[in-house]
């Protein structure tokens, strides 16, 4: 019983994520660079948002300390903010 109700589960889970990416990709695009992230920049342009997108070249996942510390610092100036 658990078996056939987990493989149903997987199944459900496996068509959700299907139609969202299948979404994701007719809005933003396939390809994740550039052509989704400079969709999305062009999104928060048209909606005049007052957002700071900035790209770090070759990173990859890596988490520099330089971007580490940018972070912190924009968490601290909103929470300064409020």
């Amino acid at each position: 019983m658990n078996l056939i109700i987990l493989v149903s589960l997987t199944m459900i889970c496996s068509s959700i994520l299907k139609r969202q990416r299948e979404q994701i990709y007719r809005l933003l695009g396939k390809q994740m660079q550039p052509e989704r992230w400079n969709n999305c920049m062009e999104i928060y342009k048209s909606l005049n948002s007052k957002a700071t997108i900035k790209t770090y070249k070759e990173i990859g996942h890596k988490h520099p300390e330089e971007i580490k510390k940018e972070t912190i610092n924009f968490f601290k100036q909103v929470i300064e903010m409020n």
